[in-house]
């Protein structure tokens, strides 16, 4: 019989404590782990060690009044731009590679499974 490995994905977010900045604020980080496997890298964004939720992983406040101040904080609006004007362009190349996706799929299957 064959035994199938479990395989484990988590994702925890943290702030590094021991580097805060001149303005006192700390940057969160974010650590993934894949079977084992860590990696672990800078959210760029940076918040004050007071609102953090230790326990939970996460910035206080779940209320949209609390995420806006966070986002307010952090994002200018010439980077809250850029980011838009990437996330728009990303959009467009998957669009075109579903499409190409669609359009591979209806010809493998008239060429192969006599489809019409």
């Amino acid at each position: 019989m064959e035994t199938t490995k479990k395989s484990t994905f988590k994702v925890l977010f943290y702030f590094k404590n021991n580097a805060p900045k001149k303005n006192g604020k700390v940057t969160v980080m974010c650590r993934i782990t894949v079977n084992g496997k860590q990696s672990a890298f800078s959210t760029k964004l940076d918040i004050s060690a007071t609102n953090w939720n230790l326990k939970y992983g996460r910035v206080l406040g779940k209320s949209r009044e609390a995420q806006v101040k966070l986002l307010n904080a952090n994002f200018s609006d010439k980077k809250a731009s850029a980011y838009l004007y990437k996330l728009e362009k990303q959009t467009l190349e998957m669009k075109e590679l579903l499409l190409k996706v669609v359009n591979l799929t209806a010809e493998f299957e008239k060429k192969y499974l006599n489809k019409e």
